[in-house]
């Protein structure tokens, strides 16, 4: 008798897992970076401003934190871009890109020190732009 009631239990929870990767949350970044360890090692799907400067990164100003919100964007084991993806990727010494993309993939709120970088990251295993890439001229900063 004390088996259906444990078996149903780990029933919900498989369940739930399974819906989780099959069906990904959609969050904001702000969502993200207030509360990262609720997302931690989840499949999840965010739409953001990406910025390339040798990596991507996504960033959302408006998130009223004492921070920006923002994550890296990275490329999971196996996941290969379509061409235009790989534009946003590509790495320039004369300009940086932009685009509103929707990012897949597993959440890790710890990937980097976030010393120069945010410290959080998505391995992404699907990246769909949202608009045009842009293209904007580096600037040399007064050293």
């Amino acid at each position: 008798m004390a088996v259906m009631p444990l078996l149903s239990f780990a029933l919900g929870v498989v369940g739930t897992l399974l819906w989780y990767e099959i069906s990904p949350p959609t969050v904001s970044l702000c969502q993200l970076t207030k509360n990262p360890y609720f997302y931690a090692f989840r499949t999840i799907r965010v739409e953001a401003e990406a910025y390339s400067y040798g990596a991507v990164f996504i960033r959302d100003e408006t998130c009223r934190m004492d921070d920006i919100a923002a994550a890296g964007v990275w490329r999971a084991e196996g996941y290969e871009f379509s061409p235009d993806i790989e534009m946003l990727f590509a790495e320039s010494k004369r300009e940086t890109h932009s685009a509103r993309i929707l990012v897949t993939g597993r959440f890790d709120p710890n990937a980097t020190r976030g010393c120069w970088v945010p410290k959080a990251a998505i391995h992404a295993t699907s990246i769909e732009l949202k608009s045009e890439i842009t293209a904007q001229p580096m600037t040399k900063r007064d050293e």
